[in-house]
Formats: structure tokens, C-alpha cells, sequence
């Protein structure tokens, strides 16, 4: 019921201020916005930043690479180290979907991929230069720069 009727906000939110929200290139400086971006930092911490650590286990993100497109789709892959008694792997994962920008705020939607942590929902803020900050959850705000 619950999705139904955030559904029904969203449609009618798009239907009643059409020109507030937009995903394509525009001539209002967006242009900008568009391309690829390097996290420099995790909650102020720069990256490798250590996001688990359980006995043995320690989880680092290494790296990520947000990519904007002026067709309103995005990229984001995201690199991970992982050491467990003392051996090490590394694995990159990348998430990908679409975004709507309203002034400088904007939100992004991935889309659902089996066997990954792909699916998310959450908003970002572009500095209207070159850096957007993205709160993937409450607790993890990320920093990209152009």
C-alpha cells in the first residue's frame, strides 16, 4: 500500500511541476554536472576508508568512479579490498541507473541487479563546480570530485 501511494506522490509531483525536475542537458549551466567523478572521501575519512572490520575481516573501500550522462542515466562502480587472515581479494561492483536533478539536489535511482547490493535509492548534492556529495544511507556521506 505503502509503494502504491509513494508512487502516486511521485507521478503526481512530475505531472503538477514538470519544469522543476529534469534528467536531460539543458541551457541553465547543468552541462557542467555531466561526466566522471573520483571519490576522494567516506564521513571526512579519505579513501582507502576501512567500512567493516569483524575479528579478522577487514572490509576497505579502495576507489569509486560516478559517471553523470546528460541522458539522465549514471554509473557507479565502486572498489573493494578485502583482508581476512591476512590474505587479500578485491572485487569491484557497479551500480548503475537513472537520476533527476531540481536545482542543485539530486536523486538517484539504481536499478536492481541480482547478485549484487545494487537497487539503492538516495540523493546527492552537486556544488554547481565540480564536486557532488552523495548520502548513500544515514551514516555514509560520500565526497566525488570532477
Amino acid at each position: 500500500m505503502f509503494r502504491k501511494i509513494a508512487g502516486l506522490s511521485v507521478i503526481t509531483f512530475a505531472i503538477l511541476f514538470p519544469s522543476c525536475s529534469s534528467s536531460k542537458s539543458t541551457d541553465n549551466g547543468l552541462d557542467a554536472m555531466f561526466g566522471n567523478y573520483g571519490l576522494i572521501s567516506i564521513n571526512a575519512i579519505a579513501v582507502p576508508v576501512t567500512v567493516s572490520l569483524i575479528g579478522t575481516k577487514k572490509v576497505e573501500i579502495t576507489g569509486s568512479r560516478l559517471t553523470l550522462s546528460a541522458s539522465g542515466s549514471f554509473s557507479n562502480s565502486t572498489d573493494y579490498r578485502t583482508t581476512e587472515n591476512g590474505q587479500v581479494t578485491t572485487k569491484t561492483e557497479t551500480c548503475g541507473g537513472n537520476f533527476l536533478i531540481h536545482d542543485t539536489t539530486i536523486s538517484f535511482s539504481e536499478v536492481v541487479t541480482s547478485g549484487t547490493t545494487c537497487g539503492s535509492r538516495y540523493p546527492g548534492v552537486w556544488n554547481g563546480l565540480n564536486t557532488i556529495a552523495i548520502d548513500f544511507d544515514p551514516t555514509t556521506h560520500a565526497v566525488f570530485v570532477k
